[in-house]
C-alpha cells in the first residue's frame, strides 16, 4: 500500500465531532462520564424509527447501581429511550459487542405491549437523570 493510502486511511476517522451527532447503533457499549453514575454502562441492544418520535434507542444497563438505602443492583435490562435524550447523556463510548445477551427481550416486549395500550412511554432526559429518578424512588 503506498504512503498516501496509508496516511488517507490512519486519519480518515469519524469522530464524535465529525458526525456532529452521536449515531447510537446495536451492540455499542457507552459509559456514563461523571455524576451519581459514573463508570455504569449502556449496552444498546435495539434502534428502531417510529413516525411519531422519531429513533428509539432501547438500552440494557450494567451497573453497579445503588439504591437511597445502599441497596446494589447489577442493572436494569430495558429502558427505552429517545435518541435525544441520549444525545444529551453525558457519555463516551468504550466498545462493542457482536452477542447481545437476551436478558432484556421479555421487558422490551412488556414495554410494546403497555406502549400499545396507552400505559408506557420513552425516556426524553438524559441517562443519568433518568437512572437517579429511578434509582432514588426505588424503596429498597
Amino acid at each position: 500500500m503506498d504512503a498516501r493510502l496509508s496516511r488517507l486511511f490512519a486519519t480518515r476517522i469519524d469522530t464524535l465531532s465529525d458526525r456532529g451527532q452521536l449515531a447510537f447503533e446495536k451492540g455499542q457499549v457507552w459509559q456514563i462520564v461523571g455524576g451519581d453514575h459514573a463508570g455504569v454502562e449502556l449496552l444498546v441492544v435495539k434502534t428502531e424509527f417510529d413516525d411519531l418520535h422519531g429513533k428509539l434507542v432501547h438500552v440494557t444497563v450494567r451497573g453497579p447501581l445503588f439504591t437511597r438505602t445502599g441497596f446494589e443492583l447489577d442493572g436494569i435490562p430495558h429502558l427505552p429511550f429517545l435518541d435525544s435524550a441520549l444525545q444529551q447523556s453525558r457519555m463516551h463510548l468504550v466498545g462493542h459487542v457482536d452477542d447481545i445477551p437476551d436478558d432484556w427481550v421479555e421487558m422490551y416486549q412488556d414495554w410494546i405491549s403497555d406502549a400499545e395500550a396507552g400505559d408506557a412511554g420513552l425516556f426524553s432526559l438524559p441517562a443519568g437523570e433518568i437512572l437517579h429518578e429511578i434509582m432514588s424512588h426505588l424503596p429498597v
